[in-house]
């Protein structure tokens, strides 16, 4: 199973657009040339879709002009045990009361992976996270410095090393609370580490601090000017 967050699918949405489009394209060539050329272009259309749907290998992904077999099969989202057992530990006793962020913006675990997690977990409320989970910025240009939401945090969870979506440089607001964190400085020196670590995928683990006292102003505008030092402007 996938958790579905803003990505991908949402081009599959588009698909009678461009089904819409091939239609009135087949029939304004009929008009203008007759019902061969148009049969022709559909037919090519369908055999090169169903060749390709058989052929896994052969041709570079990025260049195939169609879709190959694996991409109509069901999806398996990546780190998902990792996912599901995140989620039933904030659901524990000891933890369902508490409010938490997740410090990770990347393709595999992010925030909106997070709030979802219910699509491959049976066991979660649909809206368990959607109230608990504080959203935090994930992208410099857009949402600036490191938030004071950051604060209403009494569990984060780290996932190490940093998972970003954008070039390095990009994403200092994850980057550097993350960092604060998993070294016990600025405002990370606010949370202890606890034991538990979850294993994600290869090379990535989750990891979980709680909060033991509320981040000073002094640690959160060293946060913020941290971030305006290192901040670089894309070019």
């Amino acid at each position: 199973m996938l958790v579905q967050s803003p990505s991908q699918h949402h081009y599959y949405l588009l698909m009678p657009l461009f089904g819409a489009g091939i239609v009135v394209l087949s029939l304004r060539i009929q008009l203008r040339w007759g019902a061969g050329p148009a049969i022709a272009i559909i037919a090519l259309l369908l055999l090169g879709g169903a060749s390709v749907s058989r052929v896994n290998g052969l041709f570079s992904a990025d260049r195939l002009p169609f879709h190959d077999l694996r991409s109509w099969l069901p999806g398996k989202q990546a780190g998902g045990e990792g996912l599901v057992t995140i989620a039933q530990w904030l659901m524990s006793e000891e933890n369902r009361s508490q409010k938490f962020c997740l410090i990770a913006s990347g393709s595999k675990i992010n925030q909106s992976i997070m709030r979802e997690v219910w699509q491959i977990a049976p066991q979660i409320p649909l809206s368990a996270f959607h109230d608990r989970m504080v959203m935090l910025g994930e992208v410099d240009s857009r949402d600036g410095p490191p938030g004071a939401g950051f604060n209403r945090c009494e569990i984060a969870l780290v996932a190490w090393p940093p998972q970003l979506h954008l070039p390095k440089g990009r994403q200092y607001n994850v980057e550097l609370p993350a960092t604060d964190l998993m070294e016990s400085m600025g405002i990370g020196a606010a949370f202890h580490r606890l034991p538990e670590t979850f294993d994600l995928f290869p090379g990535v683990k989750v990891y979980v601090f709680r909060k033991d006292r509320e981040p000073t102003g002094a640690e959160y505008s060293e946060l913020v000017q941290r971030f305006h030092d290192a901040r670089v402007e894309p070019q």
